[in-house]
């Protein structure tokens, strides 16, 4: 019993900008229909020197009837997964700066 699963990516970069997007599409769970998910990230960055940038990115997923797929992974930090229930679709915003040493 498996599923099948793919990822594309791709971004677009001008003068200090970077504009990035991502798809991502799993099957059905072996016989079990409507487990899939498919999942959408739109992404900014902004190089504000040579070693600084600003980020912001905005993620949806989409469960199907039967599927119950997270964001992250929150069982490094709690001990315990969360369950959002079966269809639920979950999304999220982060900001942020990245500097490189």
């Amino acid at each position: 019993m498996g599923h099948s699963a793919w990822y594309v990516t791709g971004k677009y970069t001008f003068d200090s900008n970077i504009v990035k997007a991502a798809y991502t599409r799993v099957g059905n769970l072996g016989a079990t229909i409507n487990s899939g998910a498919y999942q959408l990230s739109l992404g900014y960055d902004r190089r504000i020197s040579k070693r600084t940038t600003l980020f912001a990115l905005y993620t949806k997923l989409n469960n199907e009837l039967a599927a119950n797929y997270g964001l992250g992974n929150t069982a490094f930090s709690s001990g315990a997964t969360p369950s959002i229930g079966a269809g639920a679709a979950p999304s999220a915003v982060s900001f942020g700066m990245k500097y490189a040493f």
